[in-house]
């Protein structure tokens, strides 16, 4: 009978503290500021390992690893046309046609031997074959250029794969 109430009184007083954790838990829930809020949950998260550290229970605390985003390394070739260009990045690229389809309104599609695939976007004749080589450079608003050395002309491309 003794232990009930020592358990009654623990629980009994125990309940505000866990009472008092819920009720900042939900007034930082409703901080609409998210710099504002995470201070609330850190300033909330402080006082919980304070008052755990000071309380006679050796339960160990479980603290999550957060894991670092790995970088890949990719050549600046790869980037070539997909991603907004970086500061450094390059201007022009030469390659190699491996294969030219055209679509049914004569538009080419051109497969280059990195793998490489660029539509045109354009309506303008063009004539490039296998073994071919070609530059794609940068134009204007993020366009780019496809044209052959020797050539005056150039054709509006767009990078597919």
């Amino acid at each position: 009978m003794r232990y009930g109430w020592l358990a009654l009184a623990a629980i009994v007083f125990s309940a505000p503290s866990f009472a008092s954790i819920e009720a900042k838990l939900s007034q930082c829930q409703n901080i609409n500021d998210k710099l504002d809020r995470l201070i609330c949950y850190d300033n909330l998260a402080k006082s919980v390992n304070s008052s755990s550290s000071h309380s006679s229970d050796s339960s160990p605390v479980v603290r999550s690893n957060i894991v670092q985003p790995t970088v890949s390394v990719v050549a600046p070739e790869d980037d070539f046309g997909r991603v907004k260009p970086k500061p450094d990045a390059i201007e022009r690229l030469t390659l190699t046609v491996a294969r030219v389809t055209k679509n049914p309104y004569g538009a080419m599609k051109i497969s280059f031997t990195n793998n490489q695939t660029w539509k045109q976007i354009d309506s303008r004749r063009f004539r490039i074959k296998k073994g071919d080589t070609v530059y794609i450079k940068k134009g204007a608003l993020g366009s780019f250029l496809l044209g052959m050395e020797g050539r005056n002309s150039t054709i509006r491309v767009k990078r597919e794969k």
